[in-house]
């Protein structure tokens, strides 16, 4: 799909097979989900592209982007996520910045006001990863805790309640993590241990629990364990197994 500039080739053309993006060198990481992407470059700037009616993409707001641009005022990015309509850019110094839609608080600087341009998250420093949901935002930090922020309708900020925060949260009783993922409203987190813990939405039992519409804190996935990878879809959850082995849960309305 094309409708939005998603393909980043300046046309509305949908594609069938996969096209180079026009002017985008040296990358070394992307970020994609809804209907804009970024790119890193391997100088720390970020390019975007695609819908951008938030700003979620490059700068301002309204519209699209059609072909990569610079995102302003940023440098030294070393991870890069996005949600449904708002990005995340983590730098080398350990600090997140957010921009876009934020409406329920996803971009963790205090109020419900949407930006064009990226802001620095409050209070949050020592962050070694960074991943987005749908509407809400996750950070691991180098002690192996992890903050939470937006959207909390079904317990995906993970402190107990089901009430949104525009400010980081932390996560309870979740400790000694190496890697996070974000679905559509359900997070996971993989511990040193080999343990996966899962919140948030369980309509399709994508938390590995039967008979549990959802869950405000972390529980732990049942029979997973040595694992080294996490993924999060958006209904369903993937582990890989430190022995090359895949487990999938969650919804297979698809296969």
């Amino acid at each position: 799909s094309n409708e939005h500039n998603e393909l980043g080739d300046g046309t509305t053309f949908p594609r069938s097979l996969p096209t180079p993006i026009p002017n985008l060198t040296n990358v070394a990481l992307i970020a994609t989900k809804g209907f804009h992407s970024l790119a890193l470059k391997k100088d720390g700037t970020l390019m975007g592209w695609g819908w951008n009616e938030y700003g979620q993409a490059s700068t301002g707001g309204g519209g699209n982007t059609p072909v990569p641009t610079p995102v302003p005022g940023l440098s030294d990015v070393v991870q890069v996520a996005t949600g449904y309509a708002h990005s995340l850019a983590l730098k080398k110094d350990g600090t997140v910045w957010a921009w876009g839609l934020n409406t329920h608080g996803a971009l963790g600087v205090g109020n419900t006001l949407d930006s064009g341009t990226p802001q620095q998250v409050v209070g949050l420093y020592g962050v070694v990863q960074i991943v987005a949901g749908y509407y809400h935002s996750l950070a691991l930090t180098s002690d192996g805790t992890v903050w939470a922020w937006g959207w909390n309708n079904f317990g995906q900020l993970g402190n107990g309640s089901k009430s949104d925060s525009s400010l980081p949260v932390q996560i309870l009783g979740l400790t000694g993590v190496t890697q996070l993922s974000a679905g559509l409203h359900h997070s996971l987190a993989l511990k040193l241990d080999g343990s996966v813990w899962a919140w948030g939405r369980n309509s399709n039992n994508q938390l590995s629990v039967v008979g549990l519409d959802s869950s405000s804190v972390p529980i732990q996935c049942q029979n997973v364990s040595g694992i080294s990878q996490i993924s999060a879809g958006a209904l369903h959850s993937v582990a890989l197994k430190t022995d090359g082995s895949v487990l999938f849960w969650g919804a297979d309305e698809d296969g």
